[in-house]
C-alpha cells in the first residue's frame, strides 16, 4: 500500500539509497544530475561542497584522494568520446583504500543521454587477498627451507665431525646448497672433518664430482677436510672413465669405514 502511494522519484531515490554502490549520473553535457548518499560517503563529499554545484571543484576533491589521479581523468576522457562505451577497471587511492569503478551509458529509446557511474569498496576483500598471498608466500618460503635442510642434512656425530648424508640428485642449486650448510656447519660447530656420504646418490658426472672438489677446498679454508664416502663400484668406473680427479678427498667405501677411520 505505502509503495503503491509513493511517487516513482522517490522510490528511485530509495532504491539508490539501498545499493552497496556509489552511483552518480552525468549528462550529455558532462554536468551531474543524479547520485546516491553512498557516492557522496565513499568520495567523503562533504556537503558545503556539493552545496557549490560546482563540477570542478567535485573533479579537483575526487582526484586528489587517488594514486593515479592522471589515469582516472583519461579513462573519463576516453569514455565520453566513445559513448557507446563500458568501462570497468580499479582505482587506487592515497589512504589505501581500493574501488571498483563501473561505467555504463545511459540510454532511453536506443538514445545515449548521459552516462552512469558505479563505485564499489572492494578494500577489504583486496586486503584479504593481499594478507592470503603473504601468508602463501610464508608458507612456500617455510616449506623450501625445510626442503634444503633435508637435502643437505649435517649431523654432529662426535665432537668435531660431521656426517652429510646425500640422497638423490645434485644440480647446480642443490650443490650451492650443499657448499653453504657445510660451510655454516663446520664454522657452527668448529669440525675438522664433515663426511660427505653419497651412498644414496644415483648419477655423479663431472658436474657433481667438480662441486665436491669445491666444497672440499673451500672447507680446508676454514682449517677441516672433507671425506668422501659411499661411491658406489658404477660411479667409480664412471668417475674413472670421465678422468675426475679427486685425488685431494679423501675415500672411504662405506660410511661405517668413514667413522671408524676419523674416529680411531
Amino acid at each position: 500500500m505505502i509503495a503503491e502511494q509513493a511517487s516513482p522519484v522517490s522510490l528511485l531515490s530509495s532504491t539508490l539509497n539501498s545499493t552497496a554502490d556509489g552511483i552518480l549520473v552525468i549528462n550529455a553535457e558532462g554536468k551531474v544530475i543524479l547520485f546516491n548518499e553512498r557516492f557522496l560517503d565513499l568520495w567523503r563529499i562533504p556537503l558545503e561542497l556539493l552545496a557549490l554545484r560546482d563540477d570542478q571543484r567535485l573533479l579537483d576533491h575526487v582526484m586528489q584522494q587517488l594514486v593515479e589521479p592522471e589515469v582516472f581523468i583519461k579513462k573519463v576522457v576516453e569514455l565520453y568520446a566513445t559513448p557507446h562505451a563500458e568501462s570497468f577497471d580499479t582505482l587506487y587511492f592515497v589512504d589505501g583504500r581500493v574501488f571498483e569503478r563501473y561505467s555504463c551509458p545511459q540510454e532511453i529509446d536506443r538514445a545515449i543521454i548521459g552516462r552512469v557511474w558505479s563505485f564499489r569498496d572492494i578494500t577489504r576483500q583486496v586486503q584479504a587477498e593481499r594478507e592470503r598471498e603473504q601468508l602463501r608466500t610464508t608458507m612456500i618460503e617455510t616449506q623450501q627451507a625445510a626442503l634444503r635442510e633435508l637435502s643437505t642434512p649435517l649431523i654432529p656425530v662426535a665432537r668435531g665431525v660431521l656426517i652429510m648424508p646425500l640422497i638423490g640428485t645434485i644440480d647446480d642449486e642443490r650443490a650451492s646448497e650443499i657448499m653453504e650448510a657445510l660451510l655454516d656447519g663446520v664454522a657452527l660447530h668448529r669440525a675438522h672433518t664433515v663426511i660427505l656420504d653419497i651412498t644414496g646418490v644415483q648419477v655423479v658426472d663431472t658436474q657433481v664430482a667438480n662441486s665436491f672438489i669445491q666444497a672440499a677446498r673451500a672447507v680446508q679454508l676454514l682449517g677441516a677436510q672433507v671425506m668422501l664416502t659411499g661411491i658406489q663400484p658404477q660411479i667409480a668406473q664412471t668417475l674413472v672413465h670421465l678422468g675426475v680427479d679427486l685425488g685431494m678427498l679423501t675415500t672411504r667405501a662405506t660410511l661405517q669405514d668413514g667413522v671408524a677411520a676419523v674416529l680411531r
